[in-house]
């Protein structure tokens, strides 16, 4: 029965493109997010690393400008999902 719904060969390739469209355009916007994201956090870096000691600020240096811009890109995205969930269309 699965294969009999999946015999129109059009209707997969406008899938697979869909599909397609769908991931280079996620793969785009977490690109500018995460260009974006970097030069927050490192303009927040800066503004407060002459509040922490040298040694210190080193280390919380690399941790923030490693993990600050991914931890952004995870609330920018999460809160993307809850401002478009009472838009969506459940079929």
């Amino acid at each position: 029965m699965a294969e009999e719904a999946n015999d129109d060969p059009v209707a997969v390739r406008r899938a697979r493109r869909a599909l397609a469209l769908y991931i280079a355009g996620f793969i785009l916007v977490s690109s500018l997010l995460l260009v974006l994201n970097v030069g927050m956090v490192y303009s927040l870096y800066t503004g407060i690393a002459i509040f922490i000691p040298e040694s210190f600020a080193r280390q919380i240096g690399q941790l923030l400008l490693l993990i600050g811009p991914f931890m952004l890109l995870f609330v920018e995205w999460y809160l993307y999902d809850l401002i478009r969930q009472p838009f969506r269309r459940f079929r």
